[in-house]
């Protein structure tokens, strides 16, 4: 009989330490979540410079539009140079598309790597 009560109490503590959590397994887990995120950071950095590079490029096409738009904007160039008038129209129009294709770009890419840090 006291051997089958010192069985059931030994197995109960057993049981309770089984419950509490291993803060050294804890560490050693969340040191490896970190490096992996840190791994995963790493092998996603030539993506995130793209990113980054066409919001830079984002901007420089949204201050130059800024400005053809400031001298479109001026009636003195219509009346003094039509063609100089024409060829801003035109750089505009360029300066336009090429700003819509880098914010599709953009849109693409930031999705590919908000899914790659995801998961």
């Amino acid at each position: 009989m006291e051997e089958y009560r010192s069985l059931i109490v030994s197995s109960g503590k057993k049981k309770d330490e089984k419950d509490k959590p291993d803060p050294v397994a804890d560490q050693a887990s969340k040191a490896d979540q970190r490096k992996l995120a840190a791994e995963r950071r790493a092998s996603l950095a030539p993506l995130r410079k793209r990113i980054n590079d066409i919001e830079a490029e984002t901007k420089k096409l949204e201050k130059l539009i800024a400005a053809l738009d400031a001298e479109l904007g001026d009636p003195a160039l219509y009346e003094k140079s039509p063609a100089k008038a024409a060829d801003k129209v035109k750089q505009r129009g360029e300066a336009a598309a090429k700003l819509a294709a880098a914010e599709e770009q953009w849109l693409e890419l930031s999705a590919e790597y908000e899914e790659a840090m995801a998961g």
